[in-house]
C-alpha cells in the first residue's frame, strides 16, 4: 500500500517501524526494496537508498552529515543506475555542474564504487552548498520535472544506534520534522518520497514522544511488529 501510495499515487509516505530485536525490522527493509524491482515502471523511475544511521559519523553537526550521507547516496544512484532515463542523469549532471566545477563533476562521474563517490561528494558539496536541506528539495524537484513518475524512497535502518548519543537524536529528529513539513507544506503531500525509519519499541517511542510537533506529525504512522 505505502509503495503504490507513492509510487503509482504520487504522494510523500513516511512511516516508522518499530519491533523487539529479532522482529524482522530490517528483514521489513530488505523486502520493501525487492518490491520497488517488481515493476519496471518501479525500477526505471525511482531511486533506492538504504542505508543505517550507524554509517553516520556521531559527531558534532549530525544533522548535516546525514543530510550529506542521504545526498551521497542519493547521487550516486542517480549518476550510475543504467535503468534510469538518459535525461535523468542530464538533469543531475547539469545540476551538479551548477555548484560544482568541470573537474569535480568529471571525477564522481568517473567514481564508480559507492565509496569513493562519497567521500569525495561530501567534501565538494561541504564547500559549495549552503542549504543541505534546499539542495535535497531541488534535486528532487529537478528530476521530477523530466520525469514526472520518479520516485525517492529512504529506508533508513538502526535508529537505535542514536540512543547513547542524545545531541545526535534531536538533531535527526529536527531533520525530519522539517523534511516532512516542508513535504506537506510546499508541496501538500504530493511529491514521491517515500520514507521509512526503523529501530527498536522504545527508541522509536521515545523518538516521537519527546518532541510533541513530531507526535502530532507521525503519531499514526508506525508500523508495530510483533515476533
Amino acid at each position: 500500500d505505502d509503495l503504490s501510495h507513492t509510487f503509482d499515487d504520487g504522494n510523500f509516505t513516511f512511516r516508522f517501524v518499530a519491533a523487539l530485536v529479532g522482529s524482522g525490522k530490517t528483514s521489513l527493509l530488505t523486502y520493501l526494496h525487492e518490491l520497488t524491482k517488481t515493476k519496471p515502471t518501479y525500477q526505471k523511475h525511482s531511486v533506492v537508498v538504504e542505508f543505517q544511521l550507524s554509517d553516520v559519523p556521531m559527531e558534532d553537526s549530525f544533522r548535516e552529515k546525514l543530510y550529506s550521507h542521504i545526498l551521497a547516496h542519493t547521487f550516486y544512484e542517480l549518476l550510475h543506475n543504467r535503468n534510469l532515463l538518459p535525461s535523468v542523469k542530464n538533469v543531475v549532471e547539469q545540476v551538479l555542474r551548477d555548484y560544482l566545477d568541470d573537474t569535480q563533476v568529471n571525477q564522481l562521474n568517473g567514481a564508480k564504487k559507492i565509496m569513493p563517490f562519497r567521500n569525495k561528494f561530501k567534501t565538494y558539496i561541504a564547500d559549495s552548498v549552503d542549504s543541505l536541506e534546499e539542495f535535497f528539495f531541488y534535486i528532487v524537484s529537478e528530476v521530477s520535472a523530466v520525469d514526472p513518475n520518479f520516485s525517492f524512497v529512504y529506508l533508513t535502518d538502526e535508529l537505535d544506534a542514536l540512543a547513547p548519543f542524545p545531541n545526535q537524536i534531536k538533531e535527526t529528529r529536527l531533520l525530519f520534522k522539517q523534511l516532512i513539513r516542508r513535504a506537506k507544506d510546499k508541496f501538500g503531500s504530493k511529491i514521491r518520497l517515500l520514507m521509512y525509519l526503523v529501530g527498536t519499541s522504545d527508541n522509536v517511542e521515545s523518538f516521537i514522544t519527546e518532541d510533541s510537533v513530531m507526535e502530532s506529525l507521525l503519531g499514526d504512522s508506525v508500523i508495530n511488529l510483533n515476533k
